[in-house]
């Protein structure tokens, strides 16, 4: 593939990585003088990283410190679209039958195993609630931001209007502990009843785009040496075959489509001034995660009456 192909894929998987919203936005709202940052929020996914929280959201909080959330692990269960992004990140409970693993050590010999049972897809490795290896158990790690009121509302609209009815994400209150000790009343993010009504038991992989992000921005805000290790270890979906690698063409043609339909948003926006999660009138946040869901089922849809023919988009 040709560097600027490459260039125009990460630009588009973004768009699904940010589920509906990064690039259709011009940055946090304006905040008033002096607005309190008193909301903590827990950031596990693409959020740890520079690139995303300084970069493409354009925001800094008021103190960041690295933390580990108990009784819950990292999940990929999140279904986003087949054959390019098929997963993102989600956090869940440990079951209660599975001691958590803080450290992430424990991980190691069954990653090594599930590493000699062959590629993804062979005899799939659990990276969700479906076996009970150690990476099961891992508690999983992240930063705490201390925001203002503005700069979460901004965080729920670029995880597609986290929170409300449309959106494949729901907040959670938890109570994290953080890495200088305190421990620290936060909001997170996890799947929604009707994401996982919609996923359906589906095994998935994250992309390793998707997958390094996290990565990168793990060791950017200083998480244990064991936790990184343990990401280390987390496979990511690859397109072995020929008919994979066709249906990745044609759902980056399918995503391209849509693209026009986000700059059109963001055009809007700075047309009538509409500041987003303020201002009335703009739709963004309500119709943008309705219509991803939408292209995300017809995508699904799609995958599993081709899947037996050019192979799996998922794992």
């Amino acid at each position: 593939m040709t560097a600027p192909a490459d260039k125009l894929t990460e630009e588009i998987a973004e768009q699904v990585d940010d589920r509906t919203g990064i690039h259709i936005t011009s940055g946090p709202r304006k905040e008033v003088e002096d607005a309190p940052a008193d909301i903590w929020y827990f950031a596990f996914g693409s959020n740890l990283a520079d690139s995303v929280l300084r970069g493409r959201r354009s925001y800094s909080p008021a103190e960041t410190v690295g933390a580990r959330l108990p009784g819950y692990r990292l999940a990929f269960t999140l279904q986003a679209l087949p054959y390019r992004e098929p997963a993102m990140a989600s956090v869940e409970r440990i079951p209660t039958e599975s001691p958590p693993v803080s450290n992430g050590a424990a991980h190691a010999a069954d990653a090594a195993g599930a590493r000699r049972r062959g590629p993804a897809g062979a005899e799939p490795w659990s990276q969700g609630p479906e076996k009970g290896g150690a990476e099961d158990r891992q508690e999983v790690h992240g930063a705490l931001y201390r925001l203002t009121q503005g700069q979460w509302d901004y965080i729920c609209e670029t995880e597609g209007a986290a929170g409300s009815k449309q959106s494949d994400y729901e907040i959670l209150e938890v109570e994290a502990e953080a890495y200088d000790g305190r421990r620290i009343e936060a909001r997170t993010l996890t799947t929604s009843e009707r994401a996982l009504r919609f996923r359906n038991g589906r095994k998935l992989l994250p992309s390793k785009r998707y997958l390094t992000i996290i990565r990168t921005g793990a060791a950017e805000r200083g998480l244990h040496a064991e936790y990184l290790a343990y990401l280390d270890s987390l496979q990511h979906y690859q397109a072995r075959t020929l008919g994979q690698k066709v249906m990745g063409t044609l759902f980056l043609g399918i995503l391209f489509s849509f693209f026009g339909l986000f700059a059109a948003v963001k055009l809007k926006r700075r047309i009538m001034g509409e500041v987003p999660g303020v201002s009335k009138k703009d739709a963004g946040p309500r119709l943008l995660p309705q219509l991803f869901h939408a292209l995300a089922k017809a995508s699904w849809a799609l995958h599993d009456i081709l899947e037996p023919v050019m192979g799996s988009g998922a794992c």
